[in-house]
C-alpha cells in the first residue's frame, strides 16, 4: 500500500485520497491502526508488569523493550548503566521515552526486521537448491560446531548460561536437534559469507532514497540543494563488474572469506545493503544472528528440493525484494539423501 504512493501516474494523488479517507490510503490507515494498537498494547502491558511487585525478579525485565523504557532492571548489564547515568545527567525524567517514541521503535523493529530477514532467507534457501556445494560446506561447518560443543559438554544438557538447548536424539532420524549459542553462531564464518553473498545478489531492500536536509556536494562535484531526493540501487550495485569483478553474477560465498577462511566485511558504501555512514542499520548484527540462527537450525535437520524442476522465481512488487508466491519446496530430513535437481 505504501509503495503505491510512488507508482501512481498522477503525483501526490495519494494525498488527496488520504484527506478524503478513500481507496488504498484508507486501507493503509486502517492497517497502520492495527499495527500501532498492537505496539501500544505491548507497551502498556509491560509498564503495568514493571509497576507490580511480582515483576521485580522477572526475566522479562531484561528484554529490549524494558531497556528502551529505561527501567533499572532493563539497564543492569554493562554499558547500559553508563547510558542510564548519561540520561540522568541530562535531567531527563523517567520514563526515559514517551509511549509514542517507544511505539515507533517497536514498529521499526517489527517491520524492518521481519520482512527483510524473511526475504533474505527465502532467496538464500533458493540459491542453496542450485548450489549444493555451498550447502555441503555450510553443513560441514555446522557439524564442526556441534562436535566442538560435544567435546566440551558431552551429551548433557548445557547450562542456561550458555543459552543452548541440547535435546535428545530424534529416534526416527538419529539427528540431534539443537539451538545455537551466540558464540557458536558468530563462529560460523562460511554461513555468514553465504548470507552476505545472497543479499549482494538479492538485497532485501533493492532500492532506497534519501533527501538532502541541507546543501551538500557529492564526491563527483554534484551540488545538492536542500530537499533534493537521491536514490541508490543496492540490487544494481551488487551486480556491477566494476565493484565485484567479472564473476559478479555468480553465487560465490568465498569472495567474503580471507585466506584463513574468516569472514571479512566489505566497505558499506560498496555493499549498502544495510546502508552506510551515520544512517547504517542499527539492527544489522541482530539481523545476521537471526538469519544464521534460523538457517543453521533448519539446515542441520532438513535439506530442500524444489517442488518443480527448474523453478525460477519472480519478483513481487513490494518495497522489499520478496519472492512472488513464495518458494515451493519439498523438505526432507537430513538423513535422506538429496536427489539431483
Amino acid at each position: 500500500l505504501s509503495l503505491k504512493r510512488f507508482l501512481g501516474i498522477i503525483p501526490y494523488l495519494w494525498k488527496i485520497k488520504r484527506a478524503l479517507k478513500i481507496g488504498s490510503e484508507e486501507r493503509l490507515r486502517q492497517s497502520l491502526k492495527v499495527v500501532n494498537d498492537f505496539a501500544m498494547h505491548a507497551i502498556r502491558t509491560r509498564r503495568e508488569q514493571l509497576a507490580t511487585e511480582s515483576c521485580v525478579n522477572s526475566s522479562q525485565r531484561k528484554d529490549l523493550l524494558c531497556r528502551f523504557m529505561g527501567h533499572p532492571g532493563g539497564l543492569e548489564m554493562g554499558k547500559e548503566e553508563t547510558a542510564m547515568k548519561d540520561v540522568e545527567d541530562r535531567n531527563v525524567k523517567s520514563p526515559l521515552f514517551s509511549d509514542k517514541l517507544l511505539r515507533d521503535m517497536i514498529v521499526s523493529f517489527l517491520l524492518a526486521g521481519r520482512d527483510t530477514s524473511s526475504s533474505a532467507l527465502t532467496w538464500f534457501f533458493w540459491l542453496l537448491t542450485w548450489n549444493p556445494r555451498v550447502e555441503d560446506v555450510i553443513i560441514a561447518e555446522i557439524q564442526h560446531v556441534l562436535e566442538a560443543r560435544k567435546s566440551n559438554y558431552g551429551d548433557k544438557t548445557v547450562t542456561q548460561e550458555h543459552t543452548i538447548t541440547w535435546n535428545e536424539k530424534n529416534p526416527s532420524t538419529g539427528n540431534t536437534e539443537a539451538l545455537f549459542s551466540y558464540d557458536e553462531l558468530t563462529s560460523m564464518h562460511y554461513l555468514q559469507a553465504a548470507l552476505s553473498e545472497t543479499m549482494r545478489l538479492y538485497p532485501p531492500v533493492p532500492q532506497d532514497s534519501k533527501v538532502a536536509a541541507k546543501k551538500d556536494v557529492l564526491p563527483d562535484g554534484t551540488v545538492l540543494e536542500p530537499g533534493t531526493q537521491i536514490s541508490y540501487h543496492p540490487y544494481a550495485m551488487g551486480r556491477m563488474k566494476s565493484l565485484w569483478g567479472e564473476d559478479c553474477l555468480e553465487f560465490r560465498p568465498e569472495r567474503w572469506l580471507d585466506s584463513a577462511g574468516n569472514f571479512t566485511k566489505q566497505n558499506p558504501f560498496k555493499y549498502p545493503v544495510f546502508q552506510a555512514g551515520p544512517r547504517i542499520c542499527l539492527g544489522k548484527e541482530m539481523a545476521f544472528i537471526t538469519m544464521k540462527s534460523v538457517a543453521a537450525a533448519v539446515l542441520h535437520l532438513y535439506t530442500f528440493q524444489l517442488a518443480s524442476v527448474g523453478f525460477v522465481p519472480a519478483y513481487a512488487m513490494s518495497i522489499t525484494l520478496r519472492m512472488k508466491n513464495g518458494l515451493p519446496v519439498t523438505a526432507h530430513r537430513r538423513s535422506v539423501r538429496r536427489q539431483n535437481i
